[in-house]
């Protein structure tokens, strides 16, 4: 986050992977994704068509990395949820600045030509492994896909633009806030990916990143439910409304984070919060009435029981097949 003190003026930059911070179709019809092969002038006249101002460089694997995702954003959130300017150029040391930036600002996806990794598509996907192994589990990226750091960047800006489209543009700043301890034990839990817990806006790419990577075709197409990804509404679409699953509190959470609604978030928090807790009460009784006499034998034949019923139901099976 920067202050540009002539305008008063927020600037925000976030820096991924740094801690710091059908046939029957006739074929002239057939609209198909420009391959590597694509030129970057030839996608950038493409991305222009989309008011997408783009400079590559004449990097075409870049320029080609780009125009899949941008397919992605579009067919699952909208055009309105894309940058409007995306630039393959020199931002820093790719251990100081990351490997690629968004600045809500200007609205621009910034990818770092100082990293060698977007040379190729197999120097991109060595370099996701490492990133996915580095830390263990949960590990720092919640994918080894090699359009991970251009997707994560483009998920900053969807998550922008929705929570502008909800009036709530000052949430944007709040996004900057570290994770809540109660929502950072949900994340390990599911093995989002330890960058996810560096703050708010990081935790939203990740879940993005994750939804839709884990979910991409040989050819880079989303084949995965709408519902996975309308953060808007993941709530109530998967789960009617109501606190079954651990997942289902995490969505909740999720569904107020996208939407910019702090003080729901808060709530959220809190709501995991004391669910965590009971989880651990309930963990703590447990362990300690197996630990005496009584409650070993209290075990013992809660699972003779849970047999006893499992045969009782067999046999009554084959009474109804004779």
């Amino acid at each position: 986050m920067k202050i540009n003190h002539c305008t008063n003026q927020l600037f925000n930059n976030y820096n991924i992977y740094s801690t710091k911070q059908n046939n029957n179709i006739r074929k002239n019809n057939r609209h198909t994704s420009p391959t590597f092969k694509a030129s970057a002038s030839e996608i950038e006249r493409m991305l222009a068509r989309k008011g997408i101002t783009c400079d590559f460089g004449g990097n075409s694997f870049v320029a080609d990395c780009v125009k899949r995702t941008v397919d992605v954003f579009e067919s699952l959130f909208g055009r309105s949820s894309l940058p409007r300017e995306v630039n393959y150029k020199y931002i820093g040391n790719p251990a100081e600045e990351g490997l690629a930036q968004y600045w809500a600002y200007y609205d621009r996806v910034d990818i770092n030509a100082a990293d060698s990794c977007f040379n190729n598509k197999q120097a991109l996907q060595n370099a996701m492994y490492k990133h996915k192994k580095v830390l263990g589990m949960p590990t720092w990226l919640s994918s080894s896909h090699y359009l991970h750091p251009v997707i994560h960047e483009f998920g900053h800006g969807a998550h922008f633009h929705n929570i502008e489209k909800n009036n709530n543009e000052y949430a944007w700043d709040w996004m900057s806030n570290k994770i809540h301890n109660a929502v950072g034990q949900l994340i390990t839990k599911f093995k989002l990916s330890k960058y996810a817990n560096y703050n708010l806006k990081e935790f939203m790419a990740e879940r993005i990143s994750k939804d839709i990577c884990t979910k991409l075709n040989y050819n880079d197409k989303y084949t995965g439910y709408q519902k996975d990804v309308d953060y808007s509404h993941i709530f109530s679409n998967k789960w009617n409304c109501r606190y079954s699953t651990p997942q289902a509190y995490l969505d909740y959470y999720t569904q107020q984070i996208w939407n910019g609604d702090m003080d729901e978030a808060e709530n959220a928090a809190g709501r995991i919060d004391v669910f965590l807790k009971e989880i651990e009460r309930e963990s703590y009784k447990s362990t300690r009435k197996q630990s005496n006499f009584w409650g070993i034998i209290d075990e013992v034949a809660g699972m003779i029981t849970g047999q006893a019923k499992w045969l009782d139901k067999i046999n009554r099976a084959n009474k109804n097949k004779l």
